[in-house]
């Protein structure tokens, strides 16, 4: 009887572990996929296509490279706004900012 509590229990602390370590692991996965060149791609080309139809302009970027911890560079933007046929070109952008900047920038907004 006492062997069977006890595998009951490990049963039960071996799925709240898993549980708990789920979301972890996911957390950590995102963030380290998102500095891989093909996933920042892919996240570019949504991004400006929502930007695109929220704004009813047309924004492509050409490139887009985060470095570790969250050195941004983004290459060749180009926002045009079709009635008025007007363009407004950005060769390179960069931004390079601490940790601490962008946690304290989130608190602030």
């Amino acid at each position: 009887m006492q062997k069977q509590h006890k595998k009951i229990w490990r049963r039960i602390l071996v799925a709240a572990g898993c549980i708990v370590a789920t979301p972890i692991v996911l957390f950590l996965l995102l963030a380290i996929l998102i500095y891989i060149p093909p996933v920042q791609n892919f996240a570019v080309r949504k991004v400006a296509a929502g930007l695109s139809e929220s704004l009813g302009m047309s924004v492509g970027v050409e490139r887009v490279r985060l470095a570790f911890p969250l050195d941004l560079a983004v290459h060749n933007v180009l926002a045009t706004c079709a009635p008025c046929a007007s363009a407004c070109p950005c060769a390179r952008c960069f931004r390079g900012a601490s940790t601490w900047t962008a946690l304290r920038f989130t608190m602030l907004k």
